[in-house]
């Protein structure tokens, strides 16, 4: 198993409350680009995500990884190394995360059990180092 693909919309969660979107370009990307207009995870969410993998980075002789995105390079840990951290996410994706995708996009997505997460990593940002990622247009 690699690990590539933890949900497989095989369990039927209660219709979640849906969340809040808009348009940041004001229409002129025709539909494709969407913001959430509330948070989508919790502080206290986020904050078991980050101590989980701060305590799983101590335990290794290297930290967190460094090397895994060639052409972006970021300081991650895999998801699928995180136990409480995926099984906390594969439950957000299916109750809130793919919801929230199939609401934005109706008539491509009909059924969000057809959605499927291929690579989840947590990346480790420091704002104060001024580090910065330009994507090309």
């Amino acid at each position: 198993e690699t690990g590539a693909a933890w949900y497989f919309g095989n369990r039927k969660a209660a219709a979640p409350a849906p969340i809040p979107h808009e348009d940041p370009t004001g229409g002129k990307a025709e539909g494709k680009v969407f913001r959430s207009s509330g948070a989508v995870f919790t502080q206290k969410e986020c904050e078991a995500v980050i101590a989980e993998a701060e305590a799983y980075a101590a335990k290794q002789p290297n930290g967190w990884t460094t090397e895994r995105h060639a052409n972006f390079p970021t300081t991650d840990l895999p998801l699928e190394e995180l136990p409480a951290a995926r099984e906390w996410f594969n439950e957000a994706l299916e109750q809130r995360v793919f919801p929230f995708i199939a609401s934005c996009f109706p008539d491509l997505i009909p059924d969000c059990d057809d959605l499927r997460i291929f690579d989840v990593f947590v990346v480790k940002y420091d704002a104060a180092a001024g580090g910065r990622v330009v994507l090309d247009d």
